[in-house]
């Protein structure tokens, strides 16, 4: 995530980022967020109508996409 870019929104002594602040650090697009969401992929807090994450779950989220290379054998 973009070190610039720091959650809002206050709630419960926490700060999270909003819907559009999670675009911006995790710099996808809207669409995809929007899907992620509906596939519980990333955990969110749902207030209202409103979702918003705290940071370290956006990093979680980005260590699930992270793929390691593959180790080969030599024979």
């Amino acid at each position: 995530m973009d070190a610039e870019i720091r959650p809002n929104v206050p709630i419960n002594g926490k700060l999270y980022f909003d819907f559009q602040g999670a675009l911006r650090a995790l710099k996808r697009s809207e669409h995809t967020l929007r899907r992620e969401i509906g596939r519980k992929r990333i955990r969110f807090l749902d207030y209202g109508r409103a979702k918003y994450f705290l940071p370290e779950w956006l990093d979680e989220y980005l260590e699930k996409l992270t793929v390691e290379p593959k180790k080969f054998i030599k024979k």
